[in-house]
């Protein structure tokens, strides 16, 4: 059965999106019964709305618009901007034609696993290639030079968390550099956490390693200890992951000093140039700014500057469940 969390069959709305030249597909009866089933269901899990997969149904709203800065889609992948924002190029692509709850699951059947989290890297690979990389602007501002296909996997950081955000399987992409705050948290320790951000290559290594008797109780330690047998070991892979961050954000940073009218310390704003502390200026309110400055969300290739929806959306009976 396919979750879709709290929103209200009065929100399930449908709308043709002009941005796609693609309508939406209607609500089906059949669809309208999962719904409902999973609405009056108890299940800690249907405190939020599960928006990866309202965006695989085509459903216009729940709590807020559902639209998309969509970067690549086809009938089984969607790959889109994330709203977070933590780099100048932060992706997240999911499967569409089938639900995977999270990254556990991949273990019923490690070797198809393995090809979709594959596929899904590759869908990331060639929006950075043809999106960004073939951008001359966005080479000049972060880039030495303009290397090839086979240099992205080193210069981004691709990977899954566990417990995930949302309850269907997501592969997040950030190419560095990162923002300079999300810099700062990440050498915080409070992005690409130690066991809950699992890097790719550990992930397709693993997969590798044969599968696993997964539910929905199986604790992650217990994939992490059944790669560990076979000489995945996590430790190394997520050490080499934070280098490779560290080396990118020194490499490819353009940040400078006179580029910055603040400078933060904890909770305490000052200006850059003469010291002196601003009490008046709110720290989240200076770094919501700097997002919009810099952020790529809402340039989509579809049409830039406009949000969208998945223009292959599906009906629940299409989707395959791998719960």
């Amino acid at each position: 059965m396919l979750p879709y969390a709290t929103v209200g069959l009065d929100q399930v709305s449908m709308k043709t999106p002009v941005d796609c030249g693609r309508p939406v597909t209607e609500v089906h009866a059949e669809d309208t019964q999962v719904l409902q089933q999973l609405l009056n269901k108890e299940d800690t899990l249907a405190a939020t709305d599960n928006v990866l997969m309202a965006f695989v149904f085509g459903i216009q709203k729940g709590r807020f618009p559902l639209t998309i800065s969509m970067r690549a889609c086809t009938k089984e992948f969607l790959v889109f901007d994330d709203p977070l924002c933590v780099s100048v190029c932060h992706l997240n692509v999911i499967p569409t034609k089938v639900y995977i709850p999270d990254l556990r699951y991949l273990f019923k059947d490690p070797l198809r696993g393995r090809k979709i989290v594959h596929a899904m890297l590759e869908q990331v690979d060639t929006v950075c290639l043809e999106q960004h990389w073939s951008d001359e602007k966005f080479r000049a501002a972060y880039l030495q030079a303009a290397p090839g296909r086979e240099a992205l996997r080193s210069m981004g950081t691709a990977g899954m968390n566990f417990p995930p955000s949302q309850q269907q399987l997501h592969l997040q992409y950030v190419h560095g550099p990162m923002l300079p705050f999300q810099y700062a948290v990440f050498k915080d320790g409070l992005h690409l956490q130690y066991k809950r951000f699992f890097p790719v290559q550990f992930l397709l290594d693993s997969l590798a390693a044969g599968d696993k008797d997964v539910h929905e109780n199986t604790d992650i330690e217990e994939i992490i200890q059944m790669a560990a047998v076979v000489g995945v070991d996590y430790d190394s892979y997520w050490s080499q992951m934070c280098a490779q961050v560290n080396t990118i954000q020194e490499s490819c940073s353009p940040w400078r000093e006179a580029d910055f009218m603040y400078r933060i310390v904890g909770k305490n704003v000052y200006d850059a140039q003469t010291g002196q502390e601003l009490p008046e200026l709110n720290v989240k309110a200076i770094q919501a700014a700097d997002v919009k400055r810099l952020q790529s969300y809402g340039c989509g290739a579809t049409e830039p500057g406009r949000c969208c929806y998945y223009p292959f959306a599906k009906r629940a009976a299409e989707i395959e469940s791998w719960k």
